[in-house]
Formats: structure tokens, C-alpha cells, sequence
């Protein structure tokens, strides 16, 4: 519906697999969806790591409707990219902004080792403080509790799949019940 209503959309993909955006229903087709894909095998341009602050600037000056495919990159690379990126969208964008982190966890762990911190803290502020800049961050992962709990407690929108383990249920189940009301979060 957001690209359908020309919204500006950013998606961050680490697995490659958002293209299909640019696909109809069937799978057979183009869609209407207008939107330029940053990196992967099936980008319109490729992605570096030292990239991220130029893609940003971009990004947070026009309607570009867009995924940032950072599967051919190592974890140490998008991490590098998502830092320096994430940095300045933070400084540059003013207006209202759909950012959809795929694989959340990979940016923002509970657990942050020091060479994280930058991009943790990057995430963090686009989170906690980045509403008044425009963002609307949406968070995609399969293990709610392994998601930065000062970040994860400020979103509004959690898309958690596969939550089998009672870590993850716990984690969701707190979630809830800090965003809705007991029973509420009982019936979820």
C-alpha cells in the first residue's frame, strides 16, 4: 500500500529477497511498483560498504522508494554500510520516512559487542528519537529476544515470525503488554 501511495519507502534486505517487489502477484510479471533496488544480485546499481553515507543523502532528500540489498556483503561489511548509513538518514531526512529493517537483529542485538556500538547507537536514535525527523521504523525478525531491549521497547510496529521458543514469547509477551493492555496481549 505504501508504494502504491508513491510513500517514501527504504527497505533494508540482508538476505535478498525483498526484489520481489518489482514482481506481480503470479510472480510472472513487472508490478506497478516503482522502486530502485541498491546492491544484490538483482540491483539496479552495486553496493560498497563505504557507500552508506552517499545512499543516505540521496534517500533522505527525494521520494525514492527503494531496497538496500545487502546480501552479497559479509556481516562485517553491513554492519560498516548500515552505520555509516543509518548515521546520516538520521542527520539529513525531514520528512516522513517508511524505514523497514529486515533481520533486525543483525543491526540491533541485545547483546552489543564494541565494534557494534556505532551502528546500535545509530539504530537506536532513528528508533527512540527519529519520529520528530519523520522516520517510521518497522522492525522484521525472527527472534524478538535477541532484538536491543531500549530499542525494541520504543517501537511501535513488530513484525515477529517464527517466535517458537519461550525466549522469543517472552519477549513479544512483554513487548505487548507494554503496548496494549493485559488481555489484549492475551488474546495475541
Amino acid at each position: 500500500r505504501l508504494l502504491a501511495e508513491r510513500r517514501r519507502v527504504c527497505v533494508i534486505d540482508p538476505t535478498g529477497a525483498w526484489w520481489g517487489l518489482r514482481l506481480n502477484a503470479a510472480g510472472d510479471g513487472p508490478s506497478a511498483n516503482e522502486l530502485a533496488i541498491f546492491g544484490g544480485q538483482h540491483g539496479d546499481m552495486p553496493l560498497t560498504d563505504v557507500a552508506g553515507p552517499a545512499l543516505a543523502r540521496l534517500i533522505a532528500t527525494r521520494n525514492l522508494p527503494c531496497i538496500i540489498d545487502l546480501s552479497a556483503m559479509s556481516k562485517t561489511k553491513q554492519r560498516s554500510f548500515m552505520a555509516g548509513f543509518l548515521e546520516t538518514l538520521y542527520e539529513v531526512n525531514r520528512e516522513p520516512l517508511h524505514l523497514v529493517m529486515d533481520e533486525a537483529d543483525l543491526f540491533v542485538p541485545q547483546r552489543v559487542p564494541a565494534e557494534m556500538a556505532r551502528l546500535v547507537g545509530a539504530v537506536d536514535d532513528i528508533v527512540r528519537r527519529g519520529r520528530i525527523f519523520g522516520f517510521r521504523t518497522m522492525l522484521i525478525t525472527q527472534r524478538a529476544a535477541v532484538i536491543n531491549k531500549d530499542v525494541l521497547s520504543q517501537i511501535g510496529l513488530l513484525i515477529a515470525m517464527r517466535s517458537a521458543s519461550p525466549q522469543d514469547r517472552g519477549a513479544l509477551e512483554a513487548w505487548f503488554e507494554g503496548h496494549g493492555d493485559k488481555a489484549e496481549a492475551r488474546r495475541v
